[in-house]
């Protein structure tokens, strides 16, 4: 877990974890301040194409060749699978990753606990978007053990938002089991935002460009 970083506590309820491109100011500072909102935040050291090892960790996982000249998306799917591998052998019962960009409210754990966790819709698949795309999302571990049996099952040839809530952006490929819902009925959406100034560099297009 040599990624990590303000692992404190693991045997807490959420495990809150930001994956932070953290040699870029911004996107460090916004993880500064987001860990003032919530303290238990945790660092996790993004992955990138940029790796001596990249190559040789894309190869130990099932993405499909179309996937070959999309190193941002690629690096995007390893630094969360790491962090979901991680995640199954702690004692924290859910999990919220936020990327670099997220901006949570003052008081999300409390209406995660008031108005997420125990929904039926969550609670049937485990996992649901809490903002734009995969800024930020909630898992429980059966969710996360779906996600990775998924990517070793069907070969991974969209971006992981797309993949694990099953939307095909050209109608024409081979479907999906659902995982994650865009949104829970009957909650406001998005929960959480976005910083826009952060997430107009967009990282993963830099990246599938190098």
């Amino acid at each position: 877990m040599d990624r990590f970083q303000f692992l404190d506590n693991a045997n807490g309820q959420y495990f809150f974890c930001m994956i932070c491109l953290t040699k870029i100011k911004e996107r460090h500072e916004n993880f500064t301040l987001q860990k003032q909102t919530i303290p238990e935040l945790v660092l996790y050291n993004a992955i990138t194409p940029q790796e001596i090892d990249f190559d040789e960790r894309c190869s130990k996982i099932n993405f499909h060749p179309r996937m070959d000249d999309q190193k941002g998306v690629r690096a995007l799917w390893l630094s969360n699978i790491d962090v979901f591998e991680n995640f199954l052998n702690l004692e924290y019962k859910y999990l919220v990753i936020l990327e670099d960009d997220a901006v949570v409210p003052k008081n999300l754990k409390e209406i995660l606990n008031k108005y997420y966790v125990n929904h039926k819709e969550f609670i049937d698949l485990g996992g649901t978007r809490l903002g734009q795309y995969s800024s930020c999302n909630l898992y429980n571990k059966n969710c996360i053990t779906n996600i990775l049996n998924s990517i070793k099952r069907y070969p991974i040839d969209r971006g992981i938002d797309h993949y694990i809530s099953n939307i095909d952006p050209s109608g024409t490929r081979e479907k999906r089991p659902y995982n994650l819902h865009c949104k829970l009925s009957n909650l406001p959406h998005p929960l959480t935002r976005v910083n826009q100034s952060i997430s107009d560099k967009s990282m993963i297009k830099y990246y599938n460009k190098k």
